[in-house]
């Protein structure tokens, strides 16, 4: 079995080299407060005098529910169960705060998608069936977080797999989704929650998938799973054959209680790999652009050779020189773009950027750019309101600290990012990470390349930190 330290470098190690897909089970819903299959099924078996106390197939169990019931009254009876609000979110919450690129589920509640568009605000059309396929491939470019649901959506009550019937038809009624699952195990990173793997919808189609593509192709994926002290030697072997069979690494906990804990720090650590850039200039003299010049090439060059990603917004000129340097490393090093850099230009203008607060969503749009990041860098600062600094730059200061990230004042460049610099330095105390280096972050002697190296020692450090 794979130890927790283990499980996390192994995780994140994949994601270098793939995207990062999530497979929820029924216990996510469980977790927040949803009824399980059993206490879903119970309660009308008891209502009806069915008597099927021997049987533990629920798919058959729902069978002779619908039989003797009709389609209508049983759907009524379990859209009733599952439309309730959720009281409790702590793993969903968590996993939410990860670099997610799709979700599976096997859940037709739709606790996800309302988690989703609260915290990101957008929109979530949930693919539940062959021709939403179509819509998938039209907003592959504009989507963020796609939604697959294997057993059907709640507000689509044609596409719930509820029975048995349902479940013998489901391969010839939706070959495109398994198609495009079994695609998407292939390029992706799998991380399965909440899934006890008596379905084996996903083992089947991980079977598949070895039928025809050597193994050193195909990523591992992952798992948490709680310990079974009851039937400890059968549950052994059950997580060997998940990893010698299906290339699944399983983490063993004794509480599901430590799930959100261990995502948290998987986040946590994916975070320090992230690095924003904050600031813009200008006005400035030729020596200042010079060294500006020659720095963010040092930095996004030495971030991008560590294995390290750059986001940034388009901070008036200096967003050209981060991005521009970083995009020539990315082509010349036949790199994925969107994978080693962020690039989110703001409307400042239009929201009341130019006057400090004058509008909630100037903040926001700062918040959205350093989304997903770890450390934040700030150089120069300068609006064109304000020749010696930027209260937008100081703002995103703010949100840094919020945030809780690790910031790297470069004083040397003077305006806004000095005046963090001498904010920082008369609170170092706050700062641990910078004590040894704070002064050199404002020494006008050391060069471009001098400077570059001080931060990529913090930086290295900060991968240290607990």
């Amino acid at each position: 079995m794979i130890t927790k330290e283990n499980f996390i470098n192994s995780l994140i190690g994949q994601l270098n080299i793939s995207n990062l897909s999530v497979f929820l089970g029924a216990g996510f819903s469980i977790d927040a407060g949803l009824p399980s299959w059993k206490n879903l099924v119970e309660p009308l078996v008891k209502e009806y005098n069915f008597c099927v106390s021997s049987e533990t197939n629920y798919y058959k169990i729902l069978q002779y529910l619908q039989n003797n019931l009709g389609p209508i009254v049983l759907k009524d009876k379990i859209y009733e169960q599952l439309s309730k609000l959720p009281t409790n979110l702590p793993c969903l919450s968590a996993a939410l705060e990860m670099p997610i690129d799709s979700f599976w589920t096997v859940n037709f509640d739709d606790l996800l998608e309302r988690e989703l568009e609260r915290k990101f605000k957008l929109r979530i059309d949930p693919i539940c069936k062959d021709s939403d396929l179509a819509k998938v491939q039209h907003d592959l470019n504009k989507i963020k977080h796609k939604v697959f649901k294997m057993n059907g959506t709640i507000t689509d009550r044609d596409s719930w797999i509820l029975t048995e019937s349902d479940l013998e038809n489901y391969v010839d009624k939706n070959i495109g989704m398994l198609t495009f699952f079994r695609r998407e195990l292939v390029q992706n990173t799998f991380l399965v929650l909440g899934y006890s793997f008596t379905d084996t919808l996903l083992l089947f189609a991980l079977r598949d998938v070895k039928k025809y593509f050597d193994n050193k192709y195909i990523p591992h994926h992952f798992t948490i799973l709680k310990k079974d002290t009851e039937n400890i030697i059968k549950f052994e072997w059950f997580v060997y054959d998940l990893e010698k069979r299906y290339g699944i690494k399983t983490l063993v906990v004794d509480s599901y209680d430590e799930i959100p804990t261990i995502l948290n720090e998987i986040t946590k650590r994916i975070r320090k790999k992230q690095v924003y850039f904050s600031g813009a200039f200008r006005k400035i003299s030729e020596q200042e652009e010079e060294f500006g010049m020659n720095l963010s090439k040092q930095l996004t060059n030495k971030l991008l050779d560590a294995g390290y990603n750059i986001y940034t917004g388009m901070g008036r000129r200096l967003g050209d020189l981060i991005a521009g340097s970083a995009c020539r490393w990315i082509y010349e090093h036949n790199q994925v773009l969107t994978k080693r850099i962020i690039i989110k230009p703001d409307d400042f203008d239009r929201y009341g950027g130019k006057r400090f607060g004058a509008n909630p969503k100037t903040k926001e749009m700062r918040e959205n750019i350093s989304q997903g990041t770890g450390i934040a860098i700030f150089m120069y600062g300068q609006s064109s309101t304000d020749p010696h600094g930027s209260s937008g730059t100081y703002q995103e200061f703010e949100i840094a600290k919020e945030k809780h990230q690790y910031i790297i004042p470069i004083g040397v460049t003077g305006y806004e990012a000095r005046k963090i610099w001498k904010e920082v330095k008369n609170n170092i105390t706050l700062y641990g990470y910078l004590e040894k280096y704070i002064d050199k972050l404002n020494d006008s002697s050391m060069s471009p390349n001098e400077v570059s190296n001080i931060v990529m020692q913090i930086i290295s450090e900060i991968q240290l930190a607990i």
